[in-house]
């Protein structure tokens, strides 16, 4: 191999790779001393051969195997979330591209700003050739996006239009919901953010009867860029912040629903262990969207049940900080209000917005059983 820097990021890759599946089968294998060094020497031989490609300053030497080789770098950073993937109950089919094996990665500010830097060095985006980058860049972009809660950086790799998307997970339902739009379109959620909550959904339905084994045939690889385009849809939505204007056309309760749309996002479709980055921010967030509730709850009183399903949201983020706390109080008033005495009322309910039993079940029942608690 004629470059040093991806002939070493490759070696240190593929031996990471090799660790990870050894763990994955039996999470008592430690490694041994020699290997945890070697591969400490082939990530320092590819750094040391990557900084000298650098400083020269020439564009000219940035080629995509110099782009692959710090993308195979950051895709094996030295620390992750040890034990963060044993809290998840994971969606069927959220394992493809073995995500779970990088949603647990400590991505640095200096390791993203670095590899953009130079794909633009290499031209933009669109001059990479080298076969796969694109598509892992692509995937890795989504992953930078979700884990700093901000909209994706490159565009996405994929040829399916929303039409597309819509059309084909509407085919898999025995029974498609033809008032599917309306339905969504007459709760609280936003016109603008329609569609994603929409297509959200249809992928839910879809979980659920792979699930059940209902979709044998099912193929795994157009799920795969079905998922990741809805959630670069979801990613993409702008936040108040970044778009004060979206409040002229949008309602109030934009923000709130644009976070736990997210939060759901990130349980069900790209899936990202609780307790890392980012849902400790985004419970925060969707607090001080609702923060307000109890004092002013004009707003919501025509729709408690997506009111219950946020705050549901909000405090399956919050698992493991300060912030859960509010959130069971909160969820308390709105089932006391909506007369939910069971947890079967209190699932039915929220599940008519957006649920699925796998994950779902497993983290909003000790939510329900934290506000029976506190309301006895």
């Amino acid at each position: 191999m004629s470059c040093p820097a991806l002939f070493n990021a490759w070696l240190h890759s593929g031996a990471e790779h090799l660790q990870l599946r050894a763990s994955s089968s039996n999470p008592a294998i430690i490694p041994s001393r020699k290997a945890a060094y070697e591969k400490l020497v082939m990530q320092r031989e590819a750094i040391v051969s990557l900084k000298q490609v650098i400083e020269t300053g020439r564009t000219d030497m940035i080629t995509d195997e110099i782009v692959m080789s710090a993308f195979a770098l950051a895709l094996h950073p030295p620390e992750r979330r040890k034990g963060a993937a044993v809290r998840m109950r994971s969606a069927p089919l959220s394992n493809l591209q073995w995500l779970s094996r990088f949603t647990d990665i400590v991505i640095s500010d200096e390791q993203v700003q670095g590899l953009r830097h130079l794909v633009n060095a290499r031209g933009g985006f669109d001059k990479l050739e080298m076969p796969g980058l694109k598509q892992g860049l692509s995937t890795f972009n989504l992953l930078v996006a979700s884990k700093s809660l901000t909209q994706p950086f490159w565009p996405l790799r994929s040829g399916l239009e929303a039409e597309a998307i819509s059309k084909f997970l509407s085919s898999l339902q025995e029974s498609p919901r033809e008032n599917e739009y309306s339905f969504w379109s007459s709760l609280i959620f936003p016109e603008s953010m329609a569609w994603e909550v929409q297509a959200v959904s249809l992928y839910t339905a879809m979980l659920h009867d792979y699930s059940k084994g209902l979709l044998p045939g099912l193929n795994t690889g157009y799920v795969l860029e079905i998922r990741n385009s809805i959630h670069y849809h979801v990613m993409s939505l702008p936040s108040i912040l970044e778009n004060p204007d979206i409040l002229e056309t949008s309602s109030l309760e934009y923000e709130a629903c644009r976070l736990g749309l997210v939060v759901y996002s990130l349980l069900i479709l790209f899936p990202v262990p609780l307790m890392t980055e980012p849902y400790p921010d985004l419970a925060q967030l969707l607090k001080n969207e609702l923060v307000h509730v109890r004092v002013d709850p004009s707003p919501w009183m025509s729709n408690l049940d997506l009111l219950l399903w946020l705050l549901t949201m909000g405090g399956i983020a919050a698992l493991g900080t300060d912030t859960r706390w509010w959130y069971i109080q909160q969820i308390q008033w709105v089932t006391a209000m909506l007369e939910l005495h069971t947890w079967e009322h209190f699932k039915s309910t929220v599940a008519s917005i957006l649920w699925l039993d796998s994950p779902c079940d497993f983290e909003g029942l000790p939510l329900w059983e934290e506000s029976c608690i506190i309301g006895a």
